[in-house]
């Protein structure tokens, strides 16, 4: 799958952890944070994004860097959702960034 290019597709896929770091950057008149469906903190464009806001929220959002959606058996933390960590003990020096996360996520 590949990596996101909108907060839209983040919040889609399941990615977004609610931190409100994208709302925090561009203020609550622009990109603000709502209760999801699910209960969860979620941005909800409160007008269209130029390409200059949505590429500064790409730079802060975590999520972004994420190629797919958090595991379907994954528990939903009681805050943040569902969402997919790629433990420490995959990653080495040698493994690009680039790289796709364990099949268990």
């Amino acid at each position: 799958m590949r990596v996101a290019g909108s907060i839209e597709q983040i919040v889609e896929r399941g990615l977004c952890t609610g931190c409100g770091a994208c709302a925090s950057l561009l203020g609550n008149d622009v990109l603000g944070m709502d209760l999801s469906p699910e209960g969860f903190m979620r941005p909800r464009r409160r007008r269209p994004l130029k390409d200059v806001e949505q590429g500064a929220v790409m730079q802060v959002c975590t999520a972004s860097r994420q190629t797919g959606p958090a595991h379907e058996d994954a528990e939903p933390h009681p805050i943040f959702g569902r969402f997919c960590i790629w433990p420490r003990a995959t990653r080495s020096i040698n493994k690009s960034a680039s790289e796709a996360p364990p099949a268990a996520c």
